[in-house]
């Protein structure tokens, strides 16, 4: 096959997003909006479309777990004056640090957030943490 018979390829990513925007509808339905976050649920589908890998499989149990873990991530994301930083807890606690961040667990931010498409979200993170923002 010479170059100019191969095909571009499509555009229409291979899995749908209407399993997506169905989960986080009813994530949305069911969630009280009690803490504020700087992506909010309006702009939650929007947000994992563009951000998040897109799984399908036989079990809608197993769908919804997934797609409820990004949902709930997404609300941990927090965009600062340094820019962005992944929160422990919605709600302020008292033993956070600047930004309600706390050092502990950003491993695990870091791990699960690595799927994410746009970067600078970690990238941002990352230096918040170790160039003397976090504690």
């Amino acid at each position: 096959m010479t170059d100019t018979e191969r095909t571009e390829p499509s555009e229409q990513p291979v899995l749908g997003i209407d399993g997506l925007r169905e989960y986080v509808s009813r994530f949305n339905d069911s969630d009280l909006g009690l803490d504020e976050t700087s992506i909010d649920n309006g702009q939650s589908s929007r947000f994992l479309i563009e951000n998040v890998p897109l799984f399908e499989c036989p079990d809608p149990c197993m769908m919804e777990t997934y797609y409820f873990r990004w949902w709930t991530y997404r609300k941990h994301i927090k965009h600062a004056p340094e820019g962005y930083g992944v929160t422990e807890f919605l709600p302020e606690v008292e033993w956070s640090g600047r930004h309600t961040t706390i050092n502990c667990p950003v491993r695990h931010h870091l791990y699960e957030g690595r799927w994410l498409r746009d970067q600078k979200i970690l990238d941002d993170y990352i230096r918040f943490h170790f160039r003397g923002g976090g504690d």
